[in-house]
């Protein structure tokens, strides 16, 4: 790339670089194929853990307050397919990206631009939706508008988005707009929901919502820039609901047998 002077080492240097605290060469790697510590093999019968036990019971967790064992927990919202709402909705994680940190990464960004809601193939060409097109994925917490990738590789009743998309960020200058926001349609637990539940890992609920699927933005979410910067001032909450006859979704066709 003609950019060697300005960050050495490069190229195999570079992996030497890395292997030197081990005393071994990236070449002794590619021929060895495993890395020979040194040093007689000692049997232990613990595990770095308090009790020294596998534990399923965390003695860690209970000495910090938390549920040591934790059990199930109901949904946050169960979901339910209906006629508005008909598809199950998941997310995923490209291959390519780390969670939200990569996507304004030229090269990753070259590979993987931007993320697309993945609709099974059956169910996309009998709603006239064609790969690549435009659609507004919508739940009863806000909606999202990404192409469409059609698939045979999900089920008909289930959408998928892949997490990490629709930056707002004006110093994310390649990741900026590309994409949706999964988090703009899922329900996050508040505060107060979080400290009673006792839970130091207490999500959003990704997975607790259904989506409908609409070629046209519906009547009942109003035209708005996903994923608005924070103010200082309180967000107001997703716009809610306000169906209309007329408005129909495209349906996973689970009643017609697809």
């Amino acid at each position: 790339m003609g950019a060697e002077e300005y960050m050495p080492p490069h190229g195999e240097k570079a992996f030497d670089k890395k292997l030197e605290p081990y005393g071994i060469s990236y070449n002794d790697l590619k021929q060895l194929g495993v890395y020979p510590k040194e040093g007689k093999y000692e049997f232990s019968p613990e595990f770095n853990t308090p009790t020294g036990k596998i534990e399923l019971y965390s003695t860690l967790f209970e000495k910090y307050g938390y549920d040591p064992f934790p059990d199930w927990k109901d949904e946050l919202a169960p979901p339910q397919p209906n006629e508005k709402f008909p598809f199950y909705f998941t997310t995923t994680r490209p291959p390519v990206h780390r969670h939200t940190t990569t996507q304004n990464n030229p090269g990753l960004s070259e590979i993987y631009s931007e993320n697309k809601v993945w609709i099974n193939k059956k169910v996309a060409e009998r709603n006239g939706i064609k790969d690549g097109e435009e659609v507004y994925v919508a739940s009863k917490y806000g909606f999202i508008k990404v192409k469409a990738y059609l698939t045979e590789g999900i089920r008909p009743d289930t959408v998928c988005v892949a997490h990490g998309f629709g930056h707002w960020s004006k110093y994310l200058s390649i990741a900026k707009g590309k994409g949706g926001n999964d988090g703009d349609i899922e329900p996050a637990r508040t505060l107060e929901e979080e400290i009673e539940m006792n839970d130091p890992f207490a999500p959003s609920a990704d997975c607790d919502i259904v989506v409908g699927i609409y070629k046209t933005q519906p009547s009942f979410i109003e035209e708005k820039i996903p994923s608005k910067p924070p103010t200082s001032q309180p967000q107001k909450p997703s716009p809610k609901p306000r169906p209309k006859p007329e408005q129909i979704p495209i349906t996973s066709g689970e009643e017609e047998g697809c």
